[in-house]
């Protein structure tokens, strides 16, 4: 699967945004989302605008499986 995360900070504080990256993913398993992150192939993190009580937005995309995918070669 593909993971975006949009991260909107609460304020103009310095953040590394890769550490909110195990955050979310420990989160969306704990909530049941998916069984574990093994099965996340990729992840996209994004830096949004400045937001009131801050927030992640994360939107999950199901990847075509790569042995299904006709023509293609390695």
């Amino acid at each position: 699967m593909k993971i975006t995360m949009i991260l909107r900070p609460r304020d103009k504080r310095k953040i590394d945004i890769d550490n909110r990256i195990k955050a979310v993913l420990d989160s969306l398993q704990d909530a049941g989302v998916f069984d574990d992150d093994f099965q996340v192939d990729h992840i996209e993190m994004i830096r949004g605008e400045q937001i009131k009580g801050g927030l992640i937005r994360v939107l999950i995309e199901e990847l075509p499986d790569p042995r299904q995918t006709e023509g293609e070669s390695l």
